[in-house]
């Protein structure tokens, strides 16, 4: 019977987490940095430069 390396299963479980972790942790940066940047236009609405 052979013993399990157990690196090898979590260099495996990292190559498949860390990516999906990463994808999670960007799309709720760019959802969170939208929705500041909507506040923001709303908040300060742009000057037009006639008035």
């Amino acid at each position: 019977m052979e013993p399990h390396d157990s690196s090898h299963v979590d260099s495996e479980f990292r190559y498949t987490l860390f990516p999906i972790v990463y994808s999670i942790i960007f799309v709720l940066g760019v959802i969170a940095n939208g929705y500041v940047l909507w506040v923001f236009a709303r908040l300060y609405p742009s000057k037009k430069f006639n008035e």
